[in-house]
């Protein structure tokens, strides 16, 4: 199973959104003209402790966020974990046709709705759909280009599949 780190820099990478972590502060002169603002990474894996908001320290709990000062764990499976990933922001918004994110730079390339399912399992899961899996998510489109679309990564991004890495 991914852990905290790794299943959030999955998420960004699957999704094109990455996150806004502020890297710890340094001990440092200050320089005339210095805002004083700390570096911004966009990976978890990036930083030696992530932070972020509250709804990215919650979900980064439930998976087991390391405590980078101790040798690592194995990730612990909970009850909370699918609870988080249908109802975090952490993906939610993600998944959201907007900001760039990659379901918005598909939509706007491709009018072929299964050219979009097949480059969303890609992304997501590294792998081609199944035929009864872009049927069904080709169906799903065909409905609501733009809600079909969401809801196909999202149901991507919440699979035992993704989650385990396999």
């Amino acid at each position: 199973m991914l852990g905290a780190e790794e299943l959030h820099d999955a998420i960004a990478t699957a999704t094109g959104r990455p996150g806004q972590f502020g890297a710890p502060r340094r001990r440092k002169v200050v320089v005339e003209g210095d805002t004083g603002n700390a570096p911004v990474a966009s990976m978890a894996m990036q930083l030696a402790t992530p932070r972020g908001s509250s709804d990215l320290k919650t979900f980064m709990q439930a998976f087991g966020q390391a405590n980078r000062g101790t040798p690592a764990r194995p990730s612990q499976p909970s009850p909370l974990q699918p609870i988080m990933l249908m109802r975090s922001p952490v993906v939610n918004e993600r998944v959201l046709a907007e900001k760039d994110s990659r379901v918005q730079r598909l939509l706007d390339s491709y009018t072929d709705n299964g050219r979009v399912v097949d480059e969303l399992f890609m992304s997501t899961l590294n792998r081609d759909p199944l035929p009864e899996e872009r049927a069904l998510a080709v169906t799903e489109m065909g409905r609501n280009r733009v809600e079909g679309a969401q809801n196909v990564q999202w149901a991507l991004l919440n699979l035992v599949e993704f989650l385990y890495n396999f």
